[in-house]
C-alpha cells in the first residue's frame, strides 16, 4: 500500500506538500492538506534524494523563524520578576517565603521548615537557585539558627531531661537522662575554638573545667555532668547496676506472687460456695423425696471454653 501510494504522486502533490510543510511545520499536518499518507511522503522522500534535499530546506527555514521569535529581548526589572508575572497562590508567595525562613532560623532544618510552609523540599532548593535574594536570606537563617541548636545540644548533654519509665503499661518513675555523646562533641568543639574567645560570646563558657591529672575521662564527664545537674536544680543518676536490677526483678517476683495467691484464694472460696450450694439442694431433695414429691432432675453443667 505504501509503494501504490507513493507512486501516485505528481509534480502538483510535491509542490502542494512543500507548501503545506511551510505552513504547519509538521509532516502529518502537509500530509493531511494534500490527502496523502505520512509513510507515503517518507517512502517518496528515501526515493528521491532532490525531494528530501527541499523537504529539509523547508523545515531548516521553518525552524530558524520559531527561533527568531523566541528570541525576544526581555527586560528583567529591579524586582527580578516579569511586569506580568504572576505569583501562584500555592507557590513561593512572600508570606511562605517568611514562614519557612522563621521556621529554618528557628529549627535549622530544611525539611522541618518545608513541612511548617506546606512547601516541598525540592521546590525549596529550586527556588533558592534561582532567587539570590533568597538564597541570602537563607543562609541568614540558618546562622542565626546555629546557637538556638548548639543551645539545645548544650540543655540535653548538661542539664539532661525528664524520661519516663513505663511498666506494665503505666509510669511508675521519672529519671534524669544526660547524653555523653553530645557533651563530648561540644567539649571537644570548644577545646577547638581556643582561649581567644571573649566572656559571654559562647553558651559553653561555664564548662572550661580542666581535667585533673591522672583522671579518667569517665570521671571527668561525671563530674562535669554532676556539677551542672545541681547547678541546673536536677540530679545526676548513675545506670542501674546488676544489684539494683536484681532487686527490681525480684519485687516484680514478689508482686507476682501475691497475685496468684490472692487468685488460687478467690478460686477456693468460689469452690466452697458452690459445694455448699450443691450440699443445700441435696438436702431439699431428700426431704422433697420423703415426702413422696417428684424429684426435678438435676441441671447439667455446661461448660464453654472462651
Amino acid at each position: 500500500m505504501v509503494g501504490k501510494d507513493a507512486r501516485r504522486w505528481t509534480v502538483e502533490h510535491r509542490s502542494g506538500f512543500l507548501r503545506a510543510l511551510a505552513e504547519t511545520g509538521t509532516v502529518k499536518g502537509a500530509c493531511a492538506a494534500i490527502g496523502k499518507s505520512v509513510a507515503g511522503a517518507h517512502y517518496r522522500r528515501q526515493r528521491e534524494p532532490d525531494f528530501a534535499e527541499a523537504w529539509d530546506h523547508v523545515l531548516g527555514r521553518v525552524k530558524s523563524a520559531w527561533a527568531g521569535a523566541r528570541e525576544v529581548a526581555v527586560v528583567v526589572p529591579a524586582t527580578g520578576r516579569l511586569a506580568g508575572y504572576r505569583m501562584r497562590h500555592d507557590g513561593w508567595t512572600p508570606a511562605r517565603q517568611q514562614l519557612f525562613l522563621t521556621a529554618l532560623s528557628q529549627t535549622g532544618c530544611v525539611r522541618d521548615a518545608c513541612l511548617r510552609a506546606a512547601i516541598s523540599e525540592t521546590s525549596a532548593y529550586r527556588w533558592r537557585r534561582k532567587s539570590k535574594r533568597f538564597a541570602t536570606a537563607w543562609e541568614r537563617a540558618l546562622r542565626k539558627a546555629r546557637p538556638t541548636i548548639e543551645a539545645e545540644a548544650y540543655r540535653r548533654a548538661v542539664e539532661g531531661w525528664d524520661e519516663a519509665v513505663i511498666r506494665n503499661g503505666e509510669v511508675v518513675s521519672v529519671k534524669r537522662r544526660y547524653s555523653d555523646s553530645l557533651l563530648r562533641t561540644l567539649l571537644t568543639r570548644e577545646a577547638g575554638r581556643g582561649a581567644g574567645a571573649g566572656k559571654g560570646e559562647d553558651v559553653f563558657a561555664d564548662l572550661q573545667l580542666k581535667r585533673w591529672p591522672g583522671e579518667r575521662e569517665s570521671e571527668w564527664l561525671e563530674r562535669r555532668a554532676r556539677g551542672a545537674a545541681k547547678a541546673a536544680g536536677g540530679q545526676f543518676f548513675h545506670r542501674a547496676t546488676e544489684e539494683d536490677t536484681n532487686a527490681a526483678l525480684m519485687k516484680q517476683l514478689a508482686m507476682l506472687k501475691k497475685t496468684m495467691v490472692n487468685e488460687v484464694a478467690e478460686a477456693e472460696r468460689f469452690a466452697k460456695r458452690v459445694s455448699e450450694a450443691r450440699a443445700s439442694r441435696a438436702a431439699a431433695d431428700e426431704v422433697r423425696a420423703v415426702e413422696g414429691e417428684v424429684l426435678p432432675p438435676e441441671p447439667r453443667l455446661r461448660i464453654t471454653r472462651l
